[in-house]
């Protein structure tokens, strides 16, 4: 859609851009982050370039405006996350921490256990401490990831942020899910939402057996 006169523009903050009747003045959103993904205040027209072609484009001037998120966590605890060469629940402690390390007000999170079953620990309204204390827990028990992340896709709703996604902690490896692999899409398909899935690197040696190296390749 074309660009409206500044004065007609209703989303657009800088409505005495235009110095002339016929100026259009068109509001960009843009989300700008730091490499350790914190987000970046105070900037200024200076800092952008906007070009139509090779033309450069005035920049009347910049507004913040941070939208707060909805956050779900689904934490594997099962004994597979214990690691062998290395220490999985140390690098998904220190994955989950950095993420909550860049929190504002107004997020808001839920943390969900899974291991021979799927539980939720707190739902969306958690304060950070409760978060981070719920990281350091004991890994035991099998894997029904998939019933996990049916219960997660269940939850989202409840959310009360258009801003939202799904953070998955875990190998991967599912040996206890009731529900199938199929349900788990269907719900997917039905209420979508931004999924990220951190896998804390690990090798497995030849001693795994044939299913646990097909458990964690589904």
């Amino acid at each position: 859609r074309a660009p409206l006169p500044a004065g007609d523009n209703p989303n657009c903050p800088f409505s005495s851009c235009g110095s002339q009747p016929d100026d259009r003045v068109l509001a960009v959103p843009v989300r700008a982050l730091t490499f350790d993904l914190k987000t970046l205040d105070g900037l200024q027209p200076s800092n952008f370039v906007v070009k139509d072609g090779k033309s450069r484009l005035g920049i009347c001037g910049v507004t913040h405006d941070r939208q707060p998120v909805s956050v779900g966590i689904v934490l594997d605890v099962s004994a597979s996350m214990r690691g062998g060469l290395s220490d999985l629940a140390a690098i998904a402690r220190a994955g989950v921490g950095r993420m909550l390390d860049t929190s504002q007000p107004g997020d808001e999170y839920f943390l969900e256990y899974v291991n021979d079953v799927a539980t939720m620990q707190c739902g969306f309204g958690c304060d950070l401490q409760h978060i981070r204390d719920g990281l350091q827990v004991h890994r035991k028990g099998k894997t029904a990831l998939i019933d996990g992340l049916l219960m997660a896709l269940r939850e989202m709703p409840k959310a009360h942020h258009a801003n939202r996604a799904l953070v998955v902690v875990s190998d991967g490896f599912d040996n206890r899910s009731v529900h199938k692999f199929k349900e788990l899409e269907r719900a997917y398909a039905d209420s979508p939402v931004p999924l990220f899935l951190l896998v804390p690197a690990e090798y497995y040696g030849e001693s795994d057996t044939y299913d646990e190296r097909e458990a964690r390749n589904s």
